[in-house]
């Protein structure tokens, strides 16, 4: 198979990212879209074995962001300006990663998985390529963000408007009933031809430009440090089981790696920075997007083969989840569930528990208004009169049908505190410490504590 970015009519050292009209006359006759085989070449660039890199270039935002104006296969878009176009020139699939947050505006031809806007995050990854044939706007494909679980496409395809997400399935050529069985059948008739048969012998061909950024390299075994400097394509298989905790990427380098085993990744804050922030082992079929920007700051991105998300929480085991959760039915804790330092207690029935809502313990000679030396929900006490205290509360009740339990001690002779419950409101109630024999007194200890379901 030739390269696909060749033009027919020129020579190999002046090789163009165009296509030929015939060559694409010829699987429109074949009723097989040329983008749609575009996975086969790759596969195929696999045995060519001639190195291939290349490195990001910028490229601001803007309305109109023409990335296949000439600019290169592998672009770093800056700014933050809205995305409406990316323009009307098309030299294949372009990888894209953004500098920043912006917003990508869904259209008929700028079209986003699932048919809705995206806002991109700092880093985050993506591929563009054209749309029919002649091409007539771009589709976003593979969207990672950094930030978070991978989108899962064909959720995103089934919860939109298409109706069978069967695209999503690797193209094989047994699929393809009718393909022509050599080049001059694709109407190719000035391709160069390989020198000897099979596995062996080589292509004349010196590949550059984005078709030689998106070739696919020789394998790389796992390591602790991958080693991807020296790789010889873009897209590289990464074997072995061997746990990766850095590579040594160069700056503006970017890679996309295919798992073929249980391939595990350390995560390291600046070394590998595992997307989610925790451990990850790659299954078969995984592909792990790394990048390395102009200031040496790593990314790595994965994209599960099964389309699922890279974090989860775990059904055991101690786990740090941050964010508020939301359960699909009324949360249990166990006995032994801890609170900060405290531990639930091994409660022996089935009753409910209901927590306090607010709480307090002041000094009752304090005069004035003042705050408790120790309290919950409550704003200020204020002292009445001798032994009459109002309590605010920090955050009101619900309504004033709520219990409050108190007490009181000055010295030895009996004592004891009364809530003047008709008193309450939603945001205040009534104490009052009371003596026998002596009515009305300042108690140097008083506490309470307020209940409401």
């Amino acid at each position: 198979m030739a390269n696909p970015y060749y033009t027919p009519t020129g020579n190999p050292p002046n090789q163009t990212r165009g296509t030929s009209a015939l060559v694409r006359n010829e699987f429109d006759s074949i009723e097989v879209g040329f983008d749609d085989v575009y996975a086969e070449i790759l596969a195929l660039a696999a045995a060519i074995g001639v190195a291939v890199t290349v490195s990001e270039v910028p490229l601001a935002s803007a309305s109109t962001t023409d990335i296949g104006n000439g600019y290169g296969p592998v672009l770093l878009i800056t700014g933050s300006n809205p995305i409406n176009s990316f323009g009307a020139n098309y030299n294949g699939g372009i990888f894209l990663r953004f500098q920043g947050s912006l917003q990508i505006n869904h259209s008929s031809t700028l079209q986003c998985p699932g048919g809705i806007n995206i806002t991109t995050q700092a880093d985050d990854a993506c591929i563009a390529v054209p749309i029919g044939n002649p091409a007539n706007g771009w589709r976003i494909m593979a969207y990672c963000r950094v930030s978070q679980g991978i989108i899962d496409d064909i959720a995103v395809k089934t919860s939109s408007t298409y109706a069978d997400p069967a695209w999503l399935t690797s193209l094989a050529w047994s699929k393809i009933t009718g393909k022509p069985t050599t080049l001059a059948g694709y109407g190719i008739t000035d391709a160069p031809q390989k020198d000897g048969t099979g596995a062996t012998g080589s292509w004349p061909i010196n590949i550059t430009g984005w078709a030689k950024s998106v070739g696919a390299g020789a394998d790389i075994a796992s390591a602790a440090t991958l080693p991807l400097a020296a790789r010889t394509g873009n897209l590289v298989r990464v074997t072995g089981t061997v746990a990766t905790i850095a590579t040594d990427l160069e700056n503006g380098g970017q890679v996309w790696c295919y798992a073929v085993g249980a391939w595990p990744l350390t995560y390291h804050a600046t070394n590998m920075p595992v997307q989610g922030g925790a451990n990850y082992t790659c299954s078969p079929g995984d592909i792990i997007f790394m990048s390395r920007d102009g200031s040496g700051v790593l990314t790595v991105l994965v994209h599960k083969a099964d389309g699922t998300g890279t974090r989860t929480v775990n059904l055991s085991g101690n786990q740090t989840v941050a964010g508020v959760k939301t359960f699909s039915s009324a949360a249990v804790l166990q006995a032994g569930a801890t609170f900060g330092n405290a531990t639930l207690a091994n409660l022996s029935t089935s009753a409910p528990l209901f927590g306090a809502r607010a709480f307090g313990v002041f000094d009752g000679r304090t005069t004035g208004t003042f705050a408790p030396s120790n309290s919950g929900n409550v704003s200020s006490i204020t002292r009445n009169s001798a032994g009459d205290y109002t309590v605010t509360l920090s955050t009101a009740m619900g309504t004033t049908d709520y219990a409050v339990i108190a007490s009181a001690r000055s010295t030895s002779v009996p004592t004891y505190a009364i809530w003047e419950g008709e008193d309450n409101t939603t945001t205040t109630f009534r104490i009052t410490a009371k003596q026998e024999g002596a009515g009305l007194v300042d108690c140097a200890y008083v506490a309470f504590a307020v209940f409401r379901t």
